[in-house]
């Protein structure tokens, strides 16, 4: 009998509006269980369970509390005091948000690592531009770790190349866990060769190596003809 009331109070239509703008927004294959609590509590049954999902409006509102955490923690992560950094990733609530989790995760080992990295300017084989890009990479978000990544290159391009190919090689060895991280981009680093420019050969089967050697040779003796040739005319 109570389901029957319930039933009928929500044939109110200004609550069916309601009801239905809100359960279109729900996308019911990666929401069920937020489309099933709504349900229920239009219809007004009763739940034995906690209620572990909260409604869509809530997880957003809590997802981007959490993203403006972990920004917070990315600025100061470097500077802030090493326990309260790993306290304050430990009681992010992020087990509704895998790409967050993610994030997390990353975060803590690194944390885990922060005491050992400034070792490596102990070592003869430090550089100090491979080092700058490797802590953007490393927690910075992955848009920002692009543009580390982009500026790197240009210096592994240039002279630096093979003292930040010893870098890497260097944290490969030393610190394993967070050569994982970044497997990919530390391979590529190792292996990466300048693209060499082809000199000009003055054997090349086209005569052009010839031409590009001996081109002031041929205007000193045009301009030498065009004046024989003026000074033949005059007489």
């Amino acid at each position: 009998m109570a389901r029957n009331q319930s039933t009928s109070a929500a044939d109110d239509p200004a609550r069916q509006v309601r009801f239905l703008s809100r359960a279109l927004q729900i996308n019911p294959i990666d929401q069920a269980e937020t489309l099933m609590q709504l349900r229920q509590t239009y219809y007004g049954w009763k739940n034995d369970r906690p209620q572990a999902f909260a409604s869509n409006d809530d997880l957003q509102e809590r997802r981007q509390k959490v993203v403006d955490l972990i920004q917070r923690v990315r600025e100061q992560f470097w500077k802030a005091d090493l326990a309260k950094l790993q306290q304050g990733l430990a009681k992010l609530k992020v087990d509704d948000f895998p790409d967050l989790k993610h994030a997390v995760r990353r975060l803590q080992i690194v944390a885990q690592y922060r005491d050992r990295m400034p070792k490596l300017a102990e070592s003869p084989d430090f550089n100090s531009e491979f080092f700058r890009a490797m802590k953007s990479v490393l927690v910075q978000s992955p848009r920002e770790a692009v543009a580390a990544k982009e500026d790197l290159l240009q210096a592994l391009r240039g002279r630096e190349q093979k003292s930040i190919q010893k870098m890497a090689q260097l944290v490969t060895t030393s610190l394993p866990a967070l050569y994982e991280m970044e497997a990919d981009w530390f391979d590529s680093i190792a292996s990466y060769q300048p693209v060499k420019r082809k000199k000009a050969s003055i054997d090349s089967g086209d005569g052009s190596g010839w031409t590009d050697g001996m081109g002031w040779i041929i205007w000193v003796l045009i301009f030498i003809g065009l004046r024989a040739l003026r000074y033949a005319l005059r007489d």
